[in-house]
């Protein structure tokens, strides 16, 4: 979407000669809607909100009255019982008083400790407790982060709680629900979505790219990237089967910013080389299932607790009626996330899916299940490790030599962006090239939480 966006607004001025190099069938990268027997799944659960008017506008203008409001709903489902997410002081009653009280009096310490010493927040563990404290921490939070991580919270950056939970806590959920102000809308109760699923977003930039002269070449495989002094001078690809090369004035790069430096000729040197390898990306899993049956809950997705278990399941559905064919069927994702050298085949993800979801879990009977298939995206997840910030700088300081070059979205920019900031980071790169001066690294860097929106 980011490359789409940076696209999109280059081939506004008919001087720019505009191409896409797109390795996939279709345009979108993670924001596409896959269509399998006419049930539509998505790379995740996948919403459109911001907080940025020209954003919103456009995705508005785009889209016209094919976009809808929804309610949200997200819940936590842990020893048999639902949670909201996040959860509310009343949820933990339901864990027993005496668990209720722990998670209390856990949290009043760490609040004390902290009127007496401002903490030390370096990892992820010492971003929930602080924000959480121990017990509900331990209880919530830790399981997730690590299956999604695939390390221990305490060797993660505390970035990644700052962006995507800061200002959620204890003290704010019994604040709003004594005095019954709500000055914060956490998680964004509503959010915009297609009829037909996200992907419409990125098919119509495409669209408009096309109209107005662009080019989007499609399962066009990058493979070197050529470089001459401070300049990239052309593109080596595969274009379904013959390997082709295009030159250019600018180049955008969506990659991953380490696989986008790996391609380099002649080679970087070897110190940025080895630095590569140190910043990491997580992949992801889809376990997509059709199910006889209308729906097995009302959430638009699931967090799941455990050990081997997948990290959301996920019910386009309740996205929008559109993505299901037949109103008495429904739809689900199990969403995994792995590293890259992890060698499990889709039949194995499927099998330990469906004996989850039937047995482990018991949302559905086994003979309600209809068909099955699996989705993955490589280096979908930026890893956000105790050694990022290092690598990071190091790799972004080398390719600020290229001065006909920019790298834009959440792999390019290794950050976690949501999908507004990575239509930003487009725009901002094509104006770049028109002559406007904007920092992209400052997108989504504002220390503040990505899912707050406040109703003023």
């Amino acid at each position: 979407m980011a490359g789409l966006s940076a696209a999109f607004e280059l081939s506004k001025n008919p001087q720019n000669n505009v191409v896409v190099l797109e390795k996939e069938k279709e345009a979108g990268g993670l924001a596409r809607t896959i269509n399998y027997k006419n049930f539509f799944f998505e790379f995740g659960p996948h919403r459109f909100f911001t907080k940025n008017t020209f954003i919103e506008n456009l995705v508005k203008d785009l889209l016209g009255d094919e976009l809808r409001i929804v309610n949200r709903q997200t819940r936590i489902f842990f020893e048999g019982k639902f949670f909201n997410y996040p959860p509310t002081f009343s949820d933990t009653i339901k864990l027993g008083y005496g668990q209720a009280a722990k998670i209390f009096l856990d949290y009043l310490w760490v609040r004390i400790k902290s009127l007496l010493r401002k903490p030390k927040i370096r990892t992820l563990k010492d971003a929930y407790i602080d924000q959480f404290g121990k017990s509900l921490y331990q209880l919530f939070f830790e399981d997730f982060s690590e299956k999604l991580w695939g390390l221990p919270t305490s060797q993660i950056s505390a970035d990644w709680a700052i962006q995507r939970t800061k200002k959620m806590s204890i003290t704010k959920i019994l604040k709003e629900m004594i005095f019954k102000k709500r000055e914060v809308v956490s998680l964004v109760d509503k959010f915009y979505f297609p009829k037909k699923g996200i992907g419409r977003i990125s098919e119509r930039l495409a669209e408009e790219i096309i109209k107005k002269g662009g080019e989007i070449l499609t399962q066009a495989d990058v493979l070197e990237i050529n470089i001459n002094g401070k300049k990239i001078e052309s593109v080596e690809f595969k274009l379904k089967g013959e390997r082709k090369t295009i030159k250019g004035d600018f180049f955008i790069s969506s990659l991953p910013i380490n696989l986008f430096i790996k391609m380099l000729l002649p080679a970087p040197p070897p110190k940025i080389l080895s630095t590569t390898e140190r910043l990491r990306f997580r992949d992801l899993v889809l376990v997509n299932l059709i199910i006889n049956q209308r729906n097995f809950s009302q959430d638009h997705w699931l967090y799941t607790q455990g050990k081997g278990i997948c990290n959301r399941i996920i019910q386009p559905k309740n996205f929008s009626k559109g993505l299901v064919p037949d109103k008495r069927k429904t739809s689900l994702s199990a969403e995994y996330t792995i590293w890259e050298n992890e060698k499990i085949s889709d039949k194995e993800f499927i099998v330990k899916t469906i004996k989850t979801i039937t047995e482990t879990l018991g949302f559905i009977k086994k003979e309600k299940i209809l068909d099955a298939f699996v989705l993955r995206a490589h280096q979908t997840y930026p890893l956000y490790d105790l050694g990022y910030k290092k690598n990071l700088t190091l790799l972004k300081k080398y390719l600020a030599g290229f001065n006909n070059l920019q790298t834009i979205g959440r792999a390019g920019l290794f950050r976690y962006n949501n999908m507004d900031h990575s239509i930003l980071s487009g725009i901002y790169a094509a104006r770049n090239i028109e002559g406007a001066d904007y920092d992209l690294d400052k997108i989504n860097l504002d220390q503040e939480y990505l899912e707050e929106k406040r109703e003023k």
